[in-house]
C-alpha cells in the first residue's frame, strides 16, 4: 500500500486507501513482511507526519482495544495535512483532533523526537 501525491493533503483520502487494509493476522505472522518493508524505506528530506499519523491511527484503531501508537520523528513536518511549515497556532489544532480521536479509541500514542530537529513538539506534542 503507498499513499502518495494528492492523497497526502486529504484525510479522507488517505482513509479511503486503508479501507482493504487487513488486520488479521497475528503480528508474529507479520513480522518479517514488516521488517522487510521498514529496511526499504529511504530518508528523502520530507516528512510526511500528519499523513503517517492518520494512516497509523486508523490502523490502530481497527487493533485491539488499548493499542499503541509510537511517533518518532527527527523532522518538521512538511508535507501533506498538518505540515508545520510555515507553523501557526491554528496548524497546530490538526494534531489536538489527532489526540482526541486516539484518546477517544482508546489509543495510547508515544512520541521521540530527536532534540535539535525542530519537529515543533509543542505542536505534535499534543498527540500524547
Amino acid at each position: 500500500m503507498h499513499i502518495i501525491g494528492d492523497k497526502l493533503s486529504h484525510k479522507q483520502g488517505i482513509i479511503d486507501s486503508l479501507t482493504n487494509f487487513n488486520l488479521t493476522d497475528p503480528i508474529i505472522e507479520s513480522e518479517k513482511t514488516l521488517l522487510n518493508s521498514i529496511n526499504k524505506i529511504e530518508a528523502k528530506g520530507a516528512t510526511a507526519l500528519g499523513p503517517a499519523l492518520v494512516t497509523a491511527l486508523q490502523i490502530a484503531e481497527k487493533g485491539s482495544p488499548g493499542s499503541s501508537l509510537i511517533l518518532c520523528t527527527d523532522g518538521l513536518a512538511n508535507i501533506g495535512i498538518g505540515q508545520l511549515d510555515p507553523y501557526t497556532e491554528e496548524k497546530k489544532h490538526f494534531y489536538a483532533e489527532l489526540g482526541e480521536q486516539a484518546k477517544s479509541k482508546n489509543v495510547t500514542v508515544n512520541i521521540i523526537s530527536i532534540k535539535g530537529e525542530g519537529c515543533k513538539v509543542e505542536a505534535i506534542g499534543q498527540l500524547a
